[in-house]
């Protein structure tokens, strides 16, 4: 049956995933072969885990090793099955969170996102790796903060109102994959933050959240008159594009670019020409 599981034929392998997940002491059968040194058995064998549901639960702490594995295919299975076994694995995924791998760090994100609501009493500690250096651990970040829902959007916000500034693009971009109104109303206490920056970000925010964000606009009036420039502007364009400031004027023609002007310099070789035709 080991030999099965890494078979080349992925049809096999599946059919092998079924057997180990069949008959007394499947789990214990299965989580044997997680530390495989072939790398299509740990897969395999994962993917059986997440076949027994609850009876493979007592395994998430060996399951949540493969996160960190050096194989794609293998963390791919891991976090599925993971997610698809659910919040009870949850804590297992967070240990993962701190992680010196980036695409274990990822994982843990992924898989805790697969968890949707049943993982959100760690969106916070998902929330700190939308500073993450590695580009795509942030991306996984907001990705599973989305699936868990609007609760985990003030723990956005609080992460804006503190973060570096190279952070700030994720942390909002996050919010706005939230979204809803919950997110809007989130931001408001940042508007009046102390830091330009982060009342600049608060308001670009609230102006992609789109029609929800509306009944909040009006705490966007006030840096209409903000001392910065950039969070007024940042204002005015919120107001716009929650249709409630002014809107750009409409262009005239076809939008082709404008003719060059006429060169003023042989406007009299010009005349002379037309008086020596006649």
């Amino acid at each position: 049956l080991e030999a099965l599981c890494s078979d080349g034929n992925a049809e096999v392998r599946k059919s092998a995933a079924s057997l180990l997940a069949e008959g007394e002491g499947a789990a214990a059968r299965c989580a044997s072969l997680l530390q495989s040194e072939d790398a299509q058995v740990r897969s395999t064998a994962a993917e059986a885990l997440g076949r027994l549901g609850k009876d493979a639960t007592s395994y998430g702490s060996q399951l949540a090793q493969l996160l960190g594995d050096h194989e794609t295919t293998v963390r791919m299975t891991a976090t599925a099955t993971l997610g698809k076994l659910g919040g009870c694995l949850a804590k297992h995924c967070v240990e993962k969170l701190e992680s010196e791998k980036p695409r274990e760090r990822e994982a843990a994100c992924e898989a805790l996102g697969l968890m949707g609501t049943a993982a959100v009493e760690h969106a916070a500690a998902v929330v700190e790796l939308l500073q993450d250096s590695d580009w795509q651990v942030p991306t996984a970040a907001a990705n599973a903060l989305k699936r868990m829902g609007p609760a985990a959007v003030k723990h956005c916000a609080e992460m804006l109102g503190r973060c570096r500034t190279i952070a700030r693009p994720a942390v909002s971009e996050a919010i706005i994959r939230i979204g809803g109104a919950d997110a809007a109303e989130s931001l408001v206490p940042l508007l009046a933050s102390r830091d330009e920056g982060v009342r600049q970000y608060a308001a670009e925010t609230m102006g992609q959240l789109g029609s929800e964000a509306k009944p909040f606009a009006r705490f966007l009036a006030p840096l209409k008159e903000d001392s910065d420039r950039e969070v007024k502007r940042a204002a005015m364009q919120a107001l716009m594009k929650l249709g409630l400031g002014p809107q750009p004027r409409a262009e005239l023609g076809n939008g082709d670019e404008m003719p060059p002007p006429p060169n003023r310099g042989e406007k009299g070789k010009g005349k002379g020409k037309r008086k020596n035709d006649r």
